[in-house]
């Protein structure tokens, strides 16, 4: 039985950020939106009967598998969201979210791959901005020892040196000891300022877990790249934006 020949979009229905591509069985790209002239400087006629996967970033960690599964990384025949990076025509790197389906035959052999695409470049790299944040805050961190982390702790829930050292059953001097070393690791003026750099790693850590809590589902070994696109990556741009100004508003109070 012949194959039915299926309907592709008009070239004018999708806009930036977006884009749509079909390719054939064999990872030709069949039809390309105009749009991905906008997102990635590429005219779409010129890209015709090319393999896909000149449009990835080569050995980059988000793309992962490419090279090893043909390409079905980009085409998921899960329906799955990925992350990847790809190439604008300029040489710079960007990065798209994309979702795939299959189209197959009646025998099961896949006639095309059709994927929408969005540009995140701007939200992916606030996204690695806030991961790197996080790892450099934690590593200030873990410079304290305990009894330094609690009397933190304890001076950003408002406690007096006296109280701290009823807590803690220390003395009032072990308490202000403390605090010096606190100021001196954080290599800052006072323990305000030590204490704004505690909130706003835990406000970070609370916009990531956000997102790590909404993308698991999926899978259990979900990557870095599902991590970031199995949730709606605008609304995680406009959360790690509030929380990001918020920690800039406590280190402008301290």
């Amino acid at each position: 039985m012949k194959p039915i020949q299926s309907e592709q979009p008009s070239p004018d229905r999708f806009v930036a950020p977006f884009f749509f591509l079909s390719s054939d069985g064999n990872n030709r790209m069949t039809f390309l939106s105009r749009s991905v002239k906008h997102v990635l400087g590429y005219e779409p006629t010129h890209q015709l009967g090319r393999d896909y996967q000149e449009l990835f970033v080569p050995n980059h960690p988000l793309n992962r598998g490419l090279s090893d599964s043909g390409g079905d990384d980009f085409q998921s025949q899960s329906n799955r969201r990925e992350v990847r990076a790809v190439l604008h025509s300029d040489g710079n790197e960007k990065y798209i979210c994309i979702q795939s389906y299959d189209e197959f035959s009646d025998d099961g052999t896949i006639l095309r791959k059709h994927t929408c695409a969005q540009d995140i470049t701007a939200q992916y790299r606030q996204y690695m901005r806030i991961r790197d944040r996080i790892d450099e805050l934690q590593q200030v961190m873990q410079r304290l020892t305990d009894r330094e982390q609690r009397v933190l702790l304890l001076v950003g829930a408002g406690n007096l040196n006296k109280q701290i050292a009823r807590k803690l059953s220390v003395s009032s001097r072990t308490v202000e000891l403390a605090r010096h070393r606190i100021c001196e690791k954080f290599e800052v003026d006072n323990v305000t300022e030590a204490i704004a750099v505690e909130i706003e790693l835990r406000l970070l850590q609370e916009a990531l877990q956000a997102v790590e809590t909404f993308s698991h589902g999926t899978d259990d070994d979900s990557d870095e790249s599902s991590d970031l696109a199995q949730h709606s990556v605008g609304c995680f741009s406009a959360h790690a934006a509030n929380q990001e100004n918020g920690a800039e508003v406590v280190r402008q109070r301290a």
